[in-house]
């Protein structure tokens, strides 16, 4: 998608896009994964926070360029709500999400 809906995107499920600021060592085992599993190629680009102001992408090697908020990108969201263990569940429906899929409602 364009910048601008990814960031619509991310803002609708209360989060931002991912800064690379935050340290690529956070995200790196997910991206790799996403190319494990052939969702994604090594060399796809991903939305990220403007740098300095500028649209930019990030791959799955952490290398991070300028891109046009026209370019249709996969998007990285920040993710802050808490982890679910077996032992420890947070369903406070501040972290709740509702989406309609095939005429219901299912909120996780």
């Amino acid at each position: 998608m364009p910048l601008q809906e990814g960031l619509n995107g991310c803002n609708s499920l209360n989060e931002t896009l991912w800064s690379s600021s935050s340290g690529f060592e956070n995200i790196q085992n997910d991206l790799d994964y996403l190319v494990l599993q052939k969702k994604y190629a090594s060399d796809q680009r991903y939305w990220i926070a403007p740098v300095h102001g500028t649209p930019s992408s990030v791959d799955s090697s952490g290398c991070v360029k300028k891109a046009s908020a026209n370019e249709r990108l996969p998007v990285l969201c920040t993710q802050t709500a808490p982890y679910s263990t077996a032992d420890e569940k947070n369903t406070n429906a501040i972290w709740q999400v509702t989406v309609n899929s095939n005429k219901q409602y299912l909120t996780g």
